[in-house]
């Protein structure tokens, strides 16, 4: 081997190792997308690191000067939508970069928390910008990592952390059924309900005031986007908007009034005046009361940057799914004597929603139909709702029904509604389908578990799976992501995408599984269970293709080493 050679490896060993030589103390986040962002602060937060974020609106040279220079930085950069390509060659100039670059968010989310070390994690849906930013100052105090999970990346996120040995997990406001069900098997802390966006974000700052109860102050916002001065955690935020939220009012109140807060600082000029409205009624209130305490409430709405005048504040929108439904039929349904409505979701997250109908008959109002309580919907889940209700008899003239649906991101905020006019449509339809299960397998190369179901039935039918696991000791539900329609007479194998080591493979030669299904997507009102074999073949590395592979690499580096010695 000639020297040239050795030269070439030792090289390639030397920039193998080059990561982990590099001693970072800050870190700066330039990406257009508010994910990376996030997971850039909780990164920092947990390292014990100062961290920058570079706005959409400042300029490379300012941001770059807020950074100062001598660091060590680790510069998380989008590679698609970096918010200014010209920002790593600025930093080079006085600071060494290593750069970790983001093509995809939720994986980028992944690798910080690897780096980050921590065995601390809080879960909240990446669709929810409002809990993430809510969550931020209890992650920074208890030394956590917060992941972004839902449906579409669980199984990654499980399989993380099924490599955490110690790990402790939260779960924080709403997750969707698929993700609380993969999560179940890690004995997760729940920190609210889901149901309400200022109820949850009360709660936890409640939480982060147990923490430091020697930090009397408070951020106000709406919760849209993150500014400079929250990134490091040291104060609750609490969101309010054009009207105070009741349950968020009570709860500054209660903790002025006992001393835990003293003032708050408003992010931005959008809200003074319910931030002051806030102000006035709380302290209002407690002089009648007889109490000595007061609320103060300063504005945060510029900074100066480098002697000039006030410049626009460093901010940073969040990322904020839009709701959305569709009406999709309204019939009266003579077999079964019920009223019959259909909406559909075309939102990028889950929703709630409430019903009322208002039966005419011509013209004239003689029933209303309602919802007792909001209902969930998820992401572009369809969903059935029935009323009883006795259809008129007449001979001449129309029925006509006019639907109005409210709806919201929370079951306690449905301030969005649309609505339906039509003539009232009438079916006898009876649900006559019939499934079963056929069998179960796991592919252990494409890491999928399939599940099949026949549909024995005289219609077409349409099926929700779900199936009992015993993975890493624990009882855990998994549900496959979405409906699917199973034609009659057919055979559908359902995919369910999981990762069972072998050992998972071994305490499930049986599995349980059950269906909602029905002849209508909006309608499964009928459920089917089975215990099942699991087949398939347990692939995996042989052990012993392990020993071997490390005594070849035992035996590379013996043969480098007496090349080496002989020259």
């Amino acid at each position: 081997m000639g020297k040239s050679q050795i030269g070439t490896i030792v090289a390639c060993l030397l920039l193998l190792f080059a990561s982990t030589l590099f001693a970072e103390n800050y870190t700066v986040i330039n990406s257009r997308n508010g994910l990376d962002v996030l997971s850039g602060i909780y990164y920092a937060n947990v390292v014990d690191e100062p961290v920058k974020f570079m706005p959409l609106s400042a300029s490379v040279a300012v941001t770059s000067s807020k950074v100062g220079s001598g660091h060590d930085i680790l510069l998380i950069q989008s590679r698609d939508v970096p918010t200014n390509a010209f920002l790593r060659g600025e930093l080079e100039k006085s600071n060494t970069v290593e750069m970790l670059e983001s093509t995809d968010q939720l994986d980028t989310n992944l690798k910080l928390a690897e780096r980050s070390g921590t065995t601390k994690f809080i879960i909240v849906d990446p669709s929810f910008g409002q809990n993430a930013l809510s969550v931020l100052p209890y992650a920074a105090k208890t030394n956590s990592y917060v992941i972004f999970a839902y449906s579409g990346n669980i199984d990654k996120v499980t399989a993380f952390l099924d490599t955490k040995a110690g790990r402790s997990v939260t779960i924080f406001g709403y997750v969707d059924s698929k993700t609380k069900e993969a999560l179940s098997k890690y004995s997760p802390t729940y920190l609210g309900k889901g149901d309400d966006k200022y109820e949850d974000n009360v709660i936890m700052a409640n939480e982060v005031l147990k923490l430091s109860p020697e930090d009397k102050m408070l951020f106000l916002c709406d919760g849209t986007y993150i500014e400079e001065g929250m990134v490091d955690g040291r104060y609750p935020i609490v969101f309010i908007s054009s009207i105070v939220p009741t349950v968020t009012y009570n709860f500054i109140k209660e903790n002025v009034k006992s001393g835990k807060i003293m003032s708050a600082i408003l992010i931005g000029n959008n809200l003074i005046t319910p931030a002051y409205d806030l102000r006035n009624r709380i302290n209002n209130e407690l002089k009648e009361d007889g109490s000595d305490k007061a609320f103060g409430v300063m504005v945060k709405f510029g900074q100066s940057v480098g002697g000039s005048t006030a410049q626009p504040l460093d901010t940073f929108p969040l990322p904020y799914y839009v709701i959305g439904l569709n009406i999709e039929s309204v019939q009266y349904n003579k077999a079964t004597n019920k009223l019959e409505v259909v909406v559909k979701s075309t939102a990028e997250g889950p929703e709630y929603f409430q019903n009322q109908v208002r039966i005419k008959v011509n013209g004239v109002e003689v029933q209303v139909l309602n919802d007792a309580t909001p209902q969930l919907l998820e992401r572009l889940e369809a969903k059935g709702s029935e009323y009883n209700y006795a259809l008129p008899n007449i001979e001449e003239g129309n029925i006509t029904a006019d639907v109005i649906v409210r709806y919201g991101e929370s079951a306690k905020s449905l301030s969005a509604y649309t609505f339906l006019s039509s003539p009232l449509a009438t079916v006898s339809f009876t649900d006559n389908s019939v499934i079963d299960f056929v069998s179960a397998s796991y592919d252990s190369e494409k890491k999928i578990l399939y599940i099949s179901i026949r549909n024995n039935g005289t219609q077409d039918a349409y099926a929700l799976v779900s199936t009992e696991l015993n993975i890493s000791g624990q009882k855990t539900t998994i549900k496959a992501d979405g409906v699917t329609k199973v034609d009659k007479g057919s055979i559908n194998a359902i995919s369910i995408p999981i990762e069972l080591s072998q050992q998972d493979l071994s305490a499930n030669k049986e599995v349980k599984v059950s269906a909602q299904y029905g002849a209508r997507e909006g309608f499964l009102q009928k459920t089917k269970e089975a215990t099942l074999a699991l087949s398939g073949k347990e692939t995996g590395i042989d052990p012993l293709l392990i020993v071997l592979a490390i005594l070849v690499v035992i035996l590379l580096i013996v043969a480098i080493y007496f090349a080496m010695k002989r020259r």
